[in-house]
């Protein structure tokens, strides 16, 4: 179908081919792709000719005709494009002294044409932003230095340094390859293995300097590869992937990406973490024991790191539990359907933003230890891309990169590295809460129960609505057999948050230590009401049923905690 409007006192023309759409603006660019369209408004133009007496009048939905001596003009001009050739340009066209330029869906004056994938502050005050240009015109490297700006905090900055990773010799790349090998994949993986492999071959015959690391996960994670540049040990640790276990989704993808996280990345490479899944993923305090982490603090760690993330999934995830599609979303990375029919074009696309990415280097303005810096990019190009993005990042040593230093740790069980890292954070901002609430995690890992209570405290001092460290409280108070005084800090905790699962199961595990299995049997109900895939509680809740004889239905309880993958 093919569409024409026209507005007065300017000139707005339109032809709609399919999904297509062209402007012709000032000077008229058109390929023509739609032959039958345009021999149909050629013959609607005579039409008007002789209808050139009669007042304005609509034609049709969009169409609004205005002048019908100005249509003839402008299909003359489309008959000699069909008969010159598919692409031609014209002399400029205006109409009054006010034209005024219509932007369309896809034009390059979009925000959606630039794109900030990461920003590295490891060498701070010296940052780099990586950018990808969502325009074919800048996807080959037409972009300059002169076409972009930075501003910092509403501060403007100077670039320092600026190049185009598709023309950049010896650019480094540092690229994770984080897969899911459960069983429900198997029809997938196979695929997988071979594009992927595909994909380091293509690397390698290309100019840039590749490490490349390999996680897998089920609802655990294993390390494969820690970071190799050489493909043939990437490609066959890939090969010995097998699909296998798993079926209950979701699945432990937060933590393998932690896991590439700490295993960490050379400081001057472009970083890359590409997870191909077809689960969600676990979150801490869903009530299942499988991940340590929150979407927010992934998130925040993979911006801290300057990764350009790309999840490859089926689009229809995340109900209940985290689809790393929104993680992208969130942290402008790129998601990738899994389910589109030729895979093979997703790892095109990848490798085209792997080497068709844009760095800025500049220096930041404000160097004092505190705070997140918000960054806007602004890129001014006419004639090939217009637009801005905004992103942020942690200056290395704040309190919320210490604090983060100390997620990452807990998540390969060091604790007393965790505890210094969360000292750190508090040594910088000593009303952080988060990082009281942190430290006291570590150290009841340590065993250290009496100091452990007294960092919730403080937490709770600092955040008196502050659920988790009256919940955390209450597990250092269980832990030292206090059961009476753990009660009484999980009611707190419940009472700021009646829908907190793991609350409702500590309190139900303190209950139970008290020999009231009625009372710890209601605790642990809520808990897997709120949360019916909460595998923890639904095995203790077979044990206090095996305690009030209620064996059938204990018994039931215990398969379906094993069912969720409930280990003792």
């Amino acid at each position: 179908m093919a569409r024409l409007s026209i507005k007065s006192n300017s000139m707005f023309i339109q032809v709609h081919c399919g999904y297509k759409r062209y402007i012709l603006e000032e000077y008229i660019y058109l390929r023509l792709l739609c032959f039958h369209a345009i021999h149909s408004l050629l013959k609607l133009s005579i039409l008007i000719y002789r209808m050139h007496q009669l007042p304005p009048f609509e034609l049709g939905r969009g169409m609004i005709i205005k002048n019908s001596l100005f249509f003839l003009f402008l299909f003359a001009n489309l008959a000699l494009i069909m008969a010159g050739g598919s692409q031609v340009q014209t002399s400029s066209m205006k109409i009054g002294n006010n034209s005024q330029i219509m932007i369309p869906e896809n034009s390059t004056y979009k925000n959606d044409s630039i794109k900030i994938l990461g920003i590295d502050a490891a060498a701070f005050p010296e940052i780099k932003v990586s950018a990808f240009a969502n325009r074919s015109c800048a996807m080959i490297g037409n972009l300059k230095k002169e076409h972009f700006k930075v501003i910092e905090d509403s501060n403007d900055t100077t670039i320092n340094d600026f190049y185009f990773t598709g023309k950049a010799p010896a650019q480094n790349l540092d690229l994770a390859i984080v897969f899911d090998d459960t069983g429900s994949m198997k029809p997938e993986i196979e695929a997988m293995k071979s594009k992927v492999k595909d994909l380091t071959d293509k690397i390698k015959a290309s100019e840039l300097d590749a490490n490349y690391a390999l996680v897998s996960f089920k609802d655990t994670v294993s390390i494969k590869t820690s970071w190799t540049n050489n493909p043939d040990i990437l490609k066959k640790n890939i090969e010995a992937l097998h699909a296998d276990a798993g079926g209950d989704e979701p699945e432990d993808s937060l933590d393998a990406i932690e896991a590439v996280l700490s295993i960490g990345f050379r400081p001057n490479a472009q970083k890359v973490i590409l997870v191909i899944t077809d689960a969600d993923a676990h979150y801490k305090n869903d009530g299942s024991k499988f991940s340590n982490f929150t979407k927010e603090q992934v998130e925040n760690d993979l911006k801290e790191n300057g990764i350009i993330f790309i999840p490859v999934s089926p689009p229809n995830l995340g109900v209940r539990y985290i689809d790393l599609k929104n993680i992208a979303k969130d942290i402008h990375g790129f998601w990738l359907n899994m389910g589109t029919a030729d895979f093979s074009n997703l790892l095109e696309k990848f490798k085209m933003i792997i080497t068709g990415t844009y760095v800025i280097d500049y220096v930041s303005p404000n160097q004092s230890p505190f705070g997140n810096r918000y960054v806007t990019l602004i890129v001014d190009a006419p004639g090939c891309l217009v637009g801005r993005d905004s992103s942020s990042y942690m200056e290395p040593n704040s309190a919320e990169f210490w604090y983060s230093q100390g997620h990452s740790l807990d998540l390969e069980d060091k604790y007393h590295e965790a505890l210094l890292s969360y000292e750190k954070a508090i040594e910088l901002d000593p009303l952080y809460a988060e990082a009281w609430s942190g430290k006291g995690h570590e150290l009841i890992g340590l065993g250290r129960y009496d100091e452990a209570i007294q960092a919730f405290n403080k937490a709770i001092e600092i955040k008196p609505d502050f659920s988790d460290a009256w919940a955390y409280k209450g597990l250092a108070l269980n832990k030292q057999n206090k059961h009476d005084q753990s009660i009484q800090a999980l009611d707190k905790a419940i009472e700021l948050e009646p829908l907190y699962a793991e609350a409702w199961n500590l309190k139900g595990i303190d209950l139970f230590d008290l020999g009231k299995y009625d009372e710890a049997l209601q605790a642990l109900d809520k808990a897997t009401q709120i949360n019916p895939d909460f595998a923890t509680a639904w095995a203790i809740r077979g044990t206090a049923l095996k305690a009030l004889g209620r064996l059938e239905e204990a018994d039931a309880a215990l398969s379906k905690a094993k069912e969720l993958g409930y280990k003792e």
